[in-house]
């Protein structure tokens, strides 16, 4: 009986080292796992980024076109502004000489009106 308790004791010794060394091999495992979605999480994070950089640089340049297109649309309604500021004038100007003109007619009428019997 000695011997199938030491018999015994020795089974429950390597049915422990079994144990442990198996509790360890599920730590491992569980370690290479997270290990594994911590390096797709990464280069998850890294494509991200990637993107993010990418869109940032489109955004700029959308910005730097934005203000382009602004810059160019004040300079389009200034020169509209000079345009019609001269046509306002040249309107001006046909309008006082038609008047001249108008004026000349009138008195070229009145001096023949009496010269007229």
């Amino acid at each position: 009986t000695k011997r199938k308790r030491d018999e015994q004791m020795r089974d429950d010794e390597r049915v422990s080292v079994a144990e442990a060394a198996s509790a360890k091999l599920r730590t491992t495992a569980a370690v290479a796992i997270a290990s594994g979605a911590t390096t797709r999480h990464v280069a998850k994070v890294s494509q991200v980024n990637i993107v993010l950089e990418a869109a940032e640089k489109h955004n700029r340049e959308a910005q730097a076109a934005l203000a382009q297109a602004q810059t160019t649309a004040n300079a389009a309604a200034a020169a509209a502004k000079a345009a019609e500021s001269t046509a306002r004038a040249a309107c001006t100007a046909a309008q006082d000489e038609l008047v001249l003109q108008l004026s000349a007619i009138v008195t070229d009428q009145d001096i023949l009106s009496t010269l007229q019997p």
